[in-house]
């Protein structure tokens, strides 16, 4: 026991190490710049998500006196993770043994989206992940003394929690129903102890309240914009290809060698559950088995349905695939293959992908490399992705190029004295370059908006467009953007190009940079317009193809 909590430290401590280093080796990215921007416009929840991930984010320059770099505002992530690997340890070993949960806990280290991107970055599958494993430890508990007020309160206020992180979080109801469908033992010892769980679904409501606020004032803006994102606005029709990418998107985001045995275990658990289903569980280890099979199937299940009819993120279904860890951590520990070297492995690979894309970030290999290989073939000059990596108007394509450009772009406005200009604000075209500007300006009072009539998101809600009558406006429009400055002519006196310039990564063009005075704006421009209905259904038609989130 001391040897496995030992170790359970070591694995935690050396792992939030490598996550702070590998947080401060590269800087926001366009997602995260956005979420940033909730802890300066705080309110009750946001369009896109609930407010978990504000205050979330509010930790680090707490703690390091107002500090807003890149580490400092992912440091209160860094430790949630922190918080989730001991929480998937004492889950599993809640049910599986100790054994078990260290190495479900190392497995959790080693998956490439919850290690290098949910457990250090701006998002909100960070916080969702630590209260779900929250939710369901305090669950194990409760269902072992059902008649304990004080753990269905626990329960509640976890569940809540998870609701103020990602509305995934939903899901977690119909995989308690799920579990109790197919665990008659436990469902019986709750009927008798109703007020439990019942305390339990209030507590999470109340918790849950500053959301559903939120939302009735602004028209249930959020949940119909998440909810659009489900619904194919096209109308039903089938997409035989949807299927495969659900089950088979995950790959790259857990990598093949975690994804492909978790796939295995789902299965096997599937196909004991008709055999059982109607037999209490013979110990609390197959009550476990019951419980993970059962939260997993939901979120898996629902997002491959969705697949068939419109396509989904890849990421959307990982939360169904981490309550399958736990079986996992048991498979490799009752195995006769010692796990230590396959954990070690498996985790080097991880280092080593993330040390090729920090090198990516850097120096632009990969262009530099094309580039170099065009000379020696000039062939590969046709190929339309080769074309798109080296186009500096093209940085959409290279995620490296996420953050790339911006805080040149803030230091180019203060050699202007564009910042903190009176009667002067900044803005861009779509809301992703508006949470970078955001971001790299925010040392300086001026406002960055969004000007999008279309898809404005949470800068639709932070001001009004009658707001910015009579003043200046700084459009910052960065690679090539062809309605850029003309689309925005109509609203403004006249616009006067300022800067056009190419950045430049390691000695290779990356991305272009032009800056436009846009003088008093004559007319409001309509971001901020009702996001009923149709607007919110256009949006999310389109977000699953535009957004990492």
């Amino acid at each position: 026991m001391r040897n496995s909590a030992s170790r359970l430290v070591a694995l935690v401590l050396g792992t939030l190490v490598l996550r702070m280093i590998w947080a401060s080796s590269i800087g926001l990215g366009t997602d995260e710049s956005y979420h940033y921007l909730y802890t300066v416009h705080q309110d009750l929840s946001y369009f896109d998500h609930p407010p978990m991930m504000a205050l979330v984010a509010e930790i680090g320059p707490r703690l390091l006196g107002g500090a807003t770099s890149a580490p400092a505002v992912r440091l209160g992530f860094i430790l949630l993770f922190a918080g989730s690997t001991i929480l998937m340890a004492r889950l599993t070993a809640s049910f599986h043994g100790e054994r078990a949960g260290l190495i479900a806990a190392a497995i959790l280290n080693i998956t490439a989206y919850y290690t290098a991107a949910a457990g250090a970055f701006v998002l909100p599958d960070g916080p969702l992940l630590f209260f779900w494993l929250l939710t369901l430890e305090r669950f194990a508990a409760a269902i072992r003394e059902p008649e304990r007020p004080g753990r269905w309160l626990g329960v509640g206020l976890a569940w809540g929690c998870a609701m103020l992180s990602k509305y995934h979080a939903i899901l977690l109801l119909p995989g308690i129903a799920a579990f109790l469908c197919i665990e008659p033992g436990t469902r019986r010892a709750l009927w008798r102890n109703k007020r439990g769980p019942l305390l339990a679904l209030l507590t999470g409501l109340i918790v849950f309240s500053p959301v559903l606020i939120w939302n009735a004032e602004h028209g249930w803006a959020s949940f119909l914009f998440q909810g659009g994102r489900a619904v194919n606005s096209g109308g039903l029709k089938f997409r035989p290809e949807g299927p495969l990418a659900a089950l088979g998107g995950p790959i790259a985001y857990l990598l093949p060698w975690i994804w492909l045995p978790l796939i295995g275990i789902l299965i096997r658990e599937l196909w004991r559950i008709p055999a059982g289903m109607f037999q209490p569980a013979q110990d609390h280890a197959e009550i476990g088995r019951r419980l993970f099979t059962a939260t997993a199937i939901v979120p898996i299940g629902l997002f491959l349905v969705i697949a068939c009819i419109k396509p989904i993120l890849p990421h959307w279904s990982l939360i169904g695939y981490a309550c399958l860890i736990p079986l996992l951590g048991l498979a490799w520990g009752s195995s006769p293959v010692k796990p230590g070297f396959r954990l070690a492995s498996m985790g080097g690979a991880a280092i080593v992908f993330a040390f090729i894309f920090w090198i990516q970030t850097q120096t632009g290999i990969a262009q530099k490399t094309l580039l170099q290989g065009m000379d020696w073939f000039p062939s590969l000059a046709q190929n339309p992705q080769v074309k798109a990596l080296t186009t500096p108007s093209k940085a959409a394509v290279d995620p490296s190029l996420d953050s790339f450009g911006w805080d040149e772009v803030a230091r180019e406005l203060e050699r202007r004295g564009l910042l903190d200009r009176s009667g002067t604000f900044l803005f861009t075209g779509n809301w992703r370059d508006s949470g970078q500007l955001g971001y790299a300006a925010r040392h300086s009072k001026t406002p960055v908006l969004c000007y999008n009539a279309n898809d404005a998101r949470g800068f639709a809600f932070w001001s009004r467009s009658t707001d910015w009558l009579n003043q200046d406006g700084i459009l910052v429009s960065m690679d090539e953007k062809l309605n850029e400055p003309g689309g925005f002519r109509a609203w403004f006196t006249n616009i006067e190009p300022i800067c056009d310039r190419v950045l430049e990564r390691s000695g290779v063009p990356a991305r272009r940079m032009r800056i436009f005075l846009c003088r008093n704006q004559k007319l409001a421009f309509p971001f901020d317009r009702a996001y009923g209905g149709g607007v919110v259904s256009r949006i999310a038609a389109t977000a699953g193809e535009t957004s990492h989130r």
